[in-house]
């Protein structure tokens, strides 16, 4: 099996598992296309975070979330005024992976499957 076999693989998986798509249930196939849709872009950047956390060692979060998106989920866990450098980007991963299911341990990582 190829390396884009593999990597279509996990988008369903991630689609199918992560985001949980066979339980909606939808009457109207118009609100199950709008609805796969949007899981569809979700799955997608939930492998990309994954990857770049996978691939670069410790990147700046900046890297790929902008000032806004890091500086309010880090002021919103950790109650306090936002920080004058970014966290490092792993450190924000597993903060916004903590409200869905992962248990922070040292020798693993978040992915795309919710529990």
């Amino acid at each position: 099996m190829g390396q884009y076999d593999r990597d279509t693989e996990i988008y369903f998986c991630t689609l199918k598992s992560g985001c949980r798509i066979e339980r909606r249930l939808f009457g109207k196939l118009p609100r199950t296309l709008n609805c796969v849709a949007v899981y569809s872009i979700i799955a997608w950047r939930v492998m990309y975070l994954c990857y770049v956390g996978r691939e670069y060692l410790e990147p700046d979060c900046e890297l790929v979330f902008s000032p806004s998106d890091w500086s309010s989920v880090y002021t919103i866990v950790h109650d306090r005024k936002i920080l004058e450098t970014p966290p490092q980007f792993n450190e924000l991963i597993r903060i916004i992976a903590t409200p869905g299911g992962y248990v922070d341990r040292a020798k693993t990582e978040p992915g795309p499957q919710s529990h």
